[in-house]
């Protein structure tokens, strides 16, 4: 089984490529409870210096129904040229 730090480690790197990309407006990070409290807690910091960066949001959640290396990553983009938002859903 795959530990907290490790897992986390992973899923900060998706989570930063996918907020490289200029039209993210919202990224929300859904993880294991042990992995996203160790997000949290460990790399808060460096989660909100991403976000003022990049001019994103950025959410991270719990669901005890996932194992310790899966997760699910929710984009929002907004389209160029327009103000709607546009929602991908990455697993």
């Amino acid at each position: 089984m795959q530990s907290a730090a490790s897992a986390a480690t992973g899923f900060l790197r998706s989570l930063q490529a996918a907020a490289a990309n200029p039209e993210v407006a919202t990224v929300h990070l859904t993880v294991t409870p042990a992995v996203a409290n160790y997000i949290l807690n460990e790399h808060r910091p460096a989660l909100i210096e991403l976000e003022r960066r990049r001019a994103i949001e950025i959410h991270v959640d719990a669901d005890p129904l996932l194992l310790s290396h899966q997760s699910r990553i929710e984009i929002t983009k907004v389209e160029k040229g327009s103000d709607e938002p546009v929602q991908e859903v990455a697993t």
